[in-house]
């Protein structure tokens, strides 16, 4: 069946080496980080934070209203 999550939208993180995957799940409202690695084809872009691996990445929990 579905499941649902509890948080918004704007809670979730969204992890990707495609500019274009990142520009859309931007777009949807998701927090995202674009994820650069040696040997990647893909260029960091000037738009989204970037870390060099997953070690890099800091999750803060998300504030609840």
């Amino acid at each position: 069946g579905v499941q649902t999550c509890a948080l918004p939208i704007s809670g979730l993180l969204f992890l990707s080496d495609v500019v274009a995957e990142l520009d859309a799940a931007t777009a949807a409202g998701w927090q995202v980080v674009q994820v650069t690695r040696p040997g990647e084809p893909h260029a960091a872009g000037a738009t989204h934070p970037v870390v060099d691996s997953f070690a890099d990445v800091e999750i803060a929990p998300a504030s609840r209203s």
